[in-house]
């Protein structure tokens, strides 16, 4: 007998769950569509927002920067006009220190066309000095220990010519004389000399053989203050065992209202030559007044030759004081060389 064919139960519950399940799947495939959908849409967003967003931190940063730049250059700005003012502040109160001396600055430099005139007459001068020098009896007692002073007038174009002769000479037993070199020790020292002395230094300029220096300083005159301005150029010529050194000097005084009130010419011979075991040096100064009519006016011819003798008597004075100064310096002897020994 043969047995029915079974037909296989449906399972409803089962095809419900798989068309369920099928369902989902399908939501699932479409909601990662709508994901990805939505995620390239944000990144889009975001790019268009970002564009602009990054352009203005961009300016923002470039403003910032050229800020800071702009900012460091007004900062170093203003630090050089701090020093502007700084150094001007002290050239002012530099300026004030020399108030006493209104006038000083028309002498702070080298008046090169003076200087050079000046050279021209020391080697003039150098050429004339056994016949100035050796002229003078230096076995005169008179030559020895104090200055001798010798004047000279004489009458030229209706006008009165005066020079004043300074002579001296002194022994210093502690100075070495170098053949072929000459006396250096003094030399080295006429540096310091002037640079420690009242005057005050505008200019100065110290080589091998030669010396320049311009200074000026008060000098009351007939009761009233006047600048004395000077400018002196000194030269050396060694030969062999005997050093010359020739000097030009001029001195000039001018009061309150610049006006020129005294004019001195100077020239002077130093002779120095090996004697014992020391040097004597042997001065020869000739010292010229000049009467400046301008200054002078409403006086007499005698009043006008005695105010310019009194200011050469002054330049005198200065000379005296520095050659004074250089003996002590050396432990010179101040009488001659013969008495000295």
């Amino acid at each position: 007998m043969t047995e029915p064919k079974r037909t296989p139960l449906k399972n409803v519950s089962r095809e419900r769950m798989q068309a369920e399940l099928r369902h989902l799947r399908e939501l699932v495939v479409q909601l990662a569509k709508e994901r990805d959908r939505l995620v390239e849409k944000a990144k889009t967003s975001i790019i268009q927002l970002g564009e602009p967003q990054q352009e203005v931190a961009e300016e923002e940063y470039n403003k910032r920067k050229q800020a800071e730049e702009l900012n460091t250059q007004l900062h170093g700005e203003l630090e050089e006009q701090a020093a502007t003012i700084h150094r001007l502040k002290e050239l002012i109160l530099h300026q004030m220190h020399q108030v006493d001396d209104v006038h000083s600055a028309r002498h702070s430099a080298f008046d090169h066309v003076l200087f050079n005139s000046l050279s021209d007459d020391i080697d003039v001068g150098y050429r004339m000095t056994d016949s100035i020098v050796n002229t003078v009896n230096w076995d005169d007692e008179t030559t020895r220990g104090s200055w001798r002073l010798d004047t000279k007038v004489s009458q030229h174009n209706g006008q009165t010519h005066t020079v004043i002769e300074l002579q001296k000479q002194f022994w210093t037993p502690t100075t070495t004389f170098i053949e072929g070199e000459g006396e250096v020790a003094s030399w080295n020292h006429i540096s310091q000399l002037h640079l420690s002395s009242q005057y005050h230094i505008d200019q100065l300029v110290a080589q091998d053989d030669s010396f320049a220096v311009q200074y000026h300083h008060p000098y009351w005159y007939h009761g009233r203050q006047v600048n004395v301005f000077a400018n002196e150029l000194t030269k050396r010529f060694v030969e062999g065992r005997r050093e010359v050194r020739v000097w030009r000097s001029k001195f000039q005084g001018q009061d309150a209202q610049n006006e020129s009130t005294m004019l001195v010419d100077v020239a002077g011979w130093a002779v120095i030559q090996p004697f014992g075991k020391g040097i004597v040096t042997r001065i020869c100064a000739h010292f010229v007044p000049r009467i400046l009519e301008s200054s002078c006016s409403g006086l007499a011819p005698g009043e006008k030759y005695e105010r310019a003798q009194e200011f050469a008597y002054y330049a005198i004075e200065m000379l005296q004081m520095k050659v004074s100064q250089s003996i002590d310096k050396a432990k010179g002897v101040e009488c001659g060389p013969i008495l000295g020994v």
